[in-house]
């Protein structure tokens, strides 16, 4: 799972990977600042790593899904230079199928969740996890 946040618009973005069904899942939404959104997300997806932007990696969101969920997942700090938007949307496109691609619904707005997808599907091709 890899998490983007945007703090001044309260808006947080992931990408999940289910590597045994081949699939990614894609969200962005606004977040308060207890974070419960993404508790509950991160809850769903029990992800046994969490990438986020190296300037994440000691913020109010990391440091909540660490008290919340101890010893479920190693949190990484990836250079932001890997949360690329427009990086992801072409990842999306190279790994999908058009049917699926189809099912989308990516503009512009949906930045975070594109550019996180951008850092997990590199990160995956990178480590071959």
């Amino acid at each position: 799972m890899a998490l983007c946040e945007f703090r001044n618009r309260h808006q947080v973005g992931f990408a999940a990977m289910d590597l045994h069904q081949r699939t990614i899942e894609l969200c962005q939404y606004g977040e308060n600042q207890t974070y419960a959104h993404t508790a509950m997300w991160v809850q769903h997806f029990m992800p046994k790593e969490i990438l986020v932007p190296d300037r994440m990696v000691d913020s109010a969101l990391a440091n909540r899904l660490r008290d919340e969920f101890p010893n479920l997942f190693d949190l990484h700090g990836i250079p932001r230079r890997y949360f690329h938007e427009s990086g992801g949307l072409n990842a999306l496109h190279n790994v999908g199928t058009r049917d699926s691609l189809n099912l989308l619904n990516l503009d512009a707005t949906k930045y975070l969740c594109t550019a996180a997808a951008h850092c997990l599907i590199k990160f995956i091709e990178s480590t071959g996890k």
